[in-house]
């Protein structure tokens, strides 16, 4: 959509003036709950595995959009269980968003690689702002069919408390 096309260009001139220090559970959990209130047909399975003073330089209304986009994937577009899983290492935050619902096609796939705009018509394109987001926050985002569904992971990098 145009609105899409304008986030996407709007993001790329974002100042992180906006990011704080955060633990990404609470805002994961919101997210969750209110997909499971318009869905209840459907299950979504978080699995949480941060301490509670586990924190990663964020801004929580784009890192919503970020998780709340390959959730809405996930059950627009797959059938089945969907997963969300959050756990740490020595400097880092790995997220991860599964289903088992049969995967996305290798034209999506091949498109967020390489971030092409100019092919994104309205599939893909919520991971493809999914990806800038996850950029903006330092982070990396890989998605792949795997295991007979879709699955996106995120990994940020740690902040120590201040």
């Amino acid at each position: 959509t145009i609105q899409d096309l304008n986030d996407t260009s709007r993001l790329k001139t974002l100042s992180d003036d906006r990011f704080t220090l955060q633990n990404p559970a609470p805002i994961l959990r919101k997210i969750i709950v209110a997909h499971l209130n318009e869905q209840e047909d459907r299950s979504i399975l978080f699995d949480n595995n941060l301490s509670e003073d586990t924190k990663i330089n964020m801004d929580s209304h784009l890192f919503s959009r970020m998780i709340d986009n390959v959730i809405k994937n996930s059950l627009m577009y797959q059938k089945g269980d969907i997963h969300v899983e959050c756990k740490e290492k020595k400097d880092s935050v790995y997220l991860a968003v599964w289903d088992n619902g049969g995967g996305v096609k290798k034209e999506v796939l091949d498109r967020l690689e390489a971030s092409d705009l100019s092919s994104v018509y309205v599939h893909g394109m919520g991971l493809l702002i999914s990806k800038q987001i996850c950029r903006l926050h330092k982070g990396d985002m890989a998605a792949a069919n795997k295991d007979g569904g879709f699955r996106v992971d995120f990994s940020f990098p740690k902040r120590a408390r201040e």
